[in-house]
């Protein structure tokens, strides 16, 4: 009988170990009432962590937020996305240890919306570091698209371990069909969480599948499916590259340079856009050849023209020494690199676009790792 239990035992702790770095869904977020009638949807865990969306505190906010507690203790707040497209039952809370550190981090996706036209839905993703030790902390945040929620953290249990599938659509540089040309892609890229950061998965591929009508139609009919979007891509018509294609394209020049000042600017809008504020993320380069370049890294709201545009780099895509792989287009490389000051940086510019009149050269920058 002892014997028996033993070996129980040690089965059970086989499954467990097997599926520790499996995040845990905290299930579909329920009405919540308080006393003082205010509601909200929440998502609770057996270990008493609770996440609370709430709507906006007045009606001059512009977004609602999260609440996270333990327990009857409240631990702090963080934004969420108020709009007719997403309400506060709209998100998805995790929990689990995803960069095998014995620490588990907790995890909540907001869904922020979606597009006309071709319907692309929008989710920012928000993990706080360590969260079973170390309880609220500023969350590492960061947007996909098209979230499911075992098609994004997609979990591998070969190696133990989740990974996350950042999608976008677009049309990748030197990325076409040799029969059809150029079109419109839907492209992921593994990472993996370590260190408090985003590290793209070297050892994976890049997935690319062109929208075409049979694609199209997959999407439609699976639109609501939890393995999208890996379902997607992980598919015989998907391309699954070695080598990434923005950075395959043979480039003009090639520069290298060092990070010596990263900073965050505001500034006011003028003409057409006066006194609208703008907030500038930039770094500045000094290049070997003795150049100082100002570089771009996010500008908010981005469509309003400023002076100080004028002789500032704005790349097109970023990416990674040494296997050069480009990030998603808003991922910002401070998400992924951490500190970028004192770094390496290749700058490379490539041709203009045909279509583009004005014929503006084309920048990529790579950061050494």
């Amino acid at each position: 009988m002892k014997r028996c239990f033993l070996f129980v035992l040690l089965i059970l702790t086989f499954i467990l170990s097997a599926h520790a770095q499996k995040l845990s869904y905290g299930g579909k977020p329920k009405l919540f009432e308080s006393k003082d009638g205010i509601k909200a949807h929440e998502v609770k865990f057996p270990n008493g962590i609770l996440v609370r969306k709430f709507n906006r505190k007045t009606e001059d906010d512009k977004n609602g937020f999260f609440e996270i507690s333990k327990g009857r203790n409240a631990l702090g707040e963080i934004p969420a996305s108020i709009s007719i497209q997403s309400a506060t039952d709209n998100f998805f809370a995790f929990y689990g240890d995803l960069d095998k550190n014995k620490s588990a981090e907790l995890v909540v996706v907001d869904f922020d919306g979606q597009s006309l036209g071709l319907g692309v839905s929008y989710y920012t993703i928000n993990i706080f570091p360590d969260f079973q030790t170390k309880s609220f902390q500023t969350p590492l945040t960061f947007q996909t698209t098209e979230f499911g929620k075992d098609g994004t953290f997609v979990y591998d249990a070969k190696a133990n371990e989740t990974l996350m599938l950042l999608t976008e659509w677009g049309g990748p540089d030197n990325l076409s069909d040799p029969k059809r040309g150029d079109g419109l892609y839907f492209v992921g890229r593994f990472f993996r969480y370590q260190n408090g950061l985003l590290k793209p998965a070297a050892d994976k591929p890049i997935y690319a599948r062109r929208y075409l009508y049979s694609f199209e139609n997959e999407r439609f009919r699976t639109d609501k499916s939890p393995l999208r979007p890996f379902l997607w891509l992980n598919s015989p018509k998907s391309q699954k590259l070695k080598i990434d294609p923005e950075f395959s394209l043979k480039s003009l020049t090639s520069e290298i340079g060092v990070v010596e000042k990263v900073e965050t600017i505001n500034e006011i809008g003028k003409g057409d856009d006066e006194g609208e504020k703008v907030e500038i993320k930039q770094f500045i380069v000094k290049l070997n050849s003795g150049e100082t370049k100002t570089i771009i890294l996010s500008k908010n709201p981005e469509n309003i023209l400023l002076e100080s545009d004028k002789g500032k780099i704005f790349p097109e895509i970023f990416g990674v020494l040494p296997s050069a792989l480009s990030l998603p287009m808003d991922l910002n490389p401070t998400l992924v690199l951490g500190n970028l000051e004192g770094r390496k940086i290749t700058l490379n510019t490539y041709q203009p676009y045909e279509f583009d009149e004005s014929k503006k050269t084309r920048y990529k920058i790579l950061f050494h790792e």
